[in-house]
């Protein structure tokens, strides 16, 4: 049996996209026999640590987020980052320190940074120097780079401070994995000379939720959209327009859980429309239970990134109707939902009339026959939490 810290942003009961991987990778590890430590941000009402579910969970400050001006902040940060990524040195500090906490009372075999934050890597690299012993990995959930349009001269120089940053750690960690999305990225630009470090695995989100994806009401038809949006890459202004249209043909309601910089649209729209209701950001438990009485849910596609949305691999363990909205035609979620047997992809460049009569003819079409899990875990085997262990334990830790 071996000792694992996984190092995460938020995990529970509020957590990121990247806390809910961990979650799973954490609770797999538990599976096969062995014991987990997390090192995350503390929470709202959350103790320092406690134990929970055979997990230990230890919580860290969070990085305290800018004051005053947003739009100076933000150009400040973006001119920092051509010279090197922004590090809160006083959460790699925590990190570290409350890692080799853990290790002094415990015989640890391995330490994974689930990147982001990249506070979490850097601290990686520190039990490294410090403990030679220990196993480390960068479990690399996000690319800054990959999907960044270098014909903007400030985003290219961005992107080449990050790239030489990612160097710089890939030399002292002992195994990368890296995200199946950005494998053509991380090939030609890193293979060369990280190639044997390297591993491919996906979001590991894929965990079977499909057990009351069948719903029998009289009632609207109720859409979900789950997670951030982005007035920049994830717009959910062309949705909004799709079912206010679609709001004349059919009884619907759309509720979102979901933050960002985008809510102010969406509230402004639910006060003039009684088909649009605006949740804000809620605990896992909460919006578990209101995908389970969904009939649809919605995805939006990235504008701008590689990156896949874990929230879209979590909408396909729940095995229910997947309406997603794709701005262009090199969307990477594209790849996923053409091999999900109840999906429909709207194009946003498409007239939303037209797309309107699609959604119409998709939902008429649903019927009731379930879909298997086991159907989709043999299509999407490397979004199990389980392939993503087996990687960490070919560490021979």
């Amino acid at each position: 049996m071996s000792c694992y810290i996984l190092l995460s942003s938020f995990f529970l009961s509020k957590p990121s996209a990247n806390g809910i991987c961990a979650k799973n990778i954490a609770n797999e590890l538990l599976k096969n026999g062995h014991r987990v430590h997390v090192i995350c941000f503390q929470q709202e009402d959350c103790d320092p640590e406690i134990f929970l579910n055979g997990l230990v969970i230890h919580r860290i400050d969070k990085p305290k987020e800018t004051t005053g001006n947003v739009s100076l902040n933000n150009r400040i940060k973006d001119l920092r980052s051509c010279l090197a990524p922004p590090i809160n040195n006083k959460t790699v500090c925590d990190y570290y320190k409350t890692a080799n906490y853990i290790i002094s009372r415990e015989n640890v075999d391995c330490v994974i940074a689930m990147y982001f934050p990249l506070e979490s890597v850097l601290a990686v690299e520190k039990i490294k120097k410090a403990h030679q012993d220990i196993k480390t990995v960068i479990y690399e959930l996000d690319s800054v780079v990959d999907g960044i349009s270098f014909k903007d001269r400030l985003r290219a120089l961005k992107a080449r401070s990050y790239e030489r940053w990612n160097i710089k750690r890939y030399r002292k960690v002992d195994r990368i994995v890296v995200m199946e999305s950005h494998k053509n990225y991380w090939d030609k630009t890193f293979g060369m000379e990280f190639g044997r470090k390297v591993n491919y695995a996906d979001i590991p989100t894929l965990v079977n939720r499909c057990s009351c994806n069948i719903k029998n009401h009289s009632g609207d038809i109720s859409f979900i959209y789950a997670g951030l949006l982005d007035r920049n890459y994830r717009s959910p202004s062309y949705l909004l327009e799709c079912v206010l249209a679609l709001k004349k043909l059919l009884k619907i309601r759309i509720d979102f859980y979901s933050k960002g910089n985008c809510l102010d649209l969406i509230e402004s729209t639910s006060k003039q429309f009684n088909c649009v209701f605006s949740h804000g950001y809620v605990s896992e438990k909460t919006l578990d239970a209101a995908i389970l009485d969904a009939d649809v849910l919605v995805n939006i596609g990235n504008k701008y990134s590689h990156s896949v949305p874990s929230k879209l691999i979590t909408y396909i363990s729940y095995c229910k109707p997947i309406i997603h909205f794709s701005p262009n035609e090199d969307d990477v979620c594209l790849e996923y939902l053409n091999k999900y047997p109840q999906s429909l992809i709207v194009n946003e460049n498409d007239d939303v009339d037209y797309n309107v009569a699609r959604i119409v003819d998709f939902i008429n079409s649903l019927n009731n026959a379930k879909i298997s899990f086991e159907e989709i875990q043999s299509v999407f085997e490397k979004n199990t939490p389980g392939y993503s262990v087996n990687i960490l334990k070919s560490l021979d830790v």
